[in-house]
């Protein structure tokens, strides 16, 4: 099994240090890598400063709304949240996100009870509160 070894511009320089004439062929392709690797970390600095905002996926969210993914496609679908339509996925922004946050702070209303569920309530309400008391 070989032992592969990090290599290092200096490292690499340590070991040709002895043979000048690789050495003196060496010592530019090394600067120039060097070069490299700072322009290339100045490119990716420059990038995450001026990158566009992180759309989120449905799925992701789902998550960070604390909601199922159903609930995030169903409320998409019927018009309910917006979102960029890349396609026929769905991608929400900062500014969805805000509006959809914005809209789950409104009251929610409770959902229309059953003729049954209702006279539940009105039993339960009946005996906390007995008529005549």
């Amino acid at each position: 099994m070989e032992n592969h070894q990090a290599f290092t511009a200096d490292k690499i320089l340590e070991r040709v240090a002895s043979d000048k004439a690789l050495h003196d062929v060496l010592q530019p392709l090394l600067e120039e890598v060097r070069q490299l690797r700072n322009d290339i970390r100045e490119m990716r600095e420059t990038i995450a400063a001026t990158a566009p905002a992180q759309y989120l996926t449905v799925r992701e969210l789902a998550e960070t709304l604390q909601v199922s993914y159903e609930t995030v496609r169903r409320r998409v679908a019927a018009g309910e949240w917006p979102a960029v339509m890349i396609g026929r996925h769905a991608r929400f922004g900062p500014e969805e996100l805000a509006a959809i946050r914005k809209r789950l702070s409104r009251p929610v209303h409770d959902p229309p009870m059953s003729s049954w569920e209702r006279r539940q309530r009105n039993k339960r309400l009946r005996n906390l509160f007995p008529a005549g008391g």
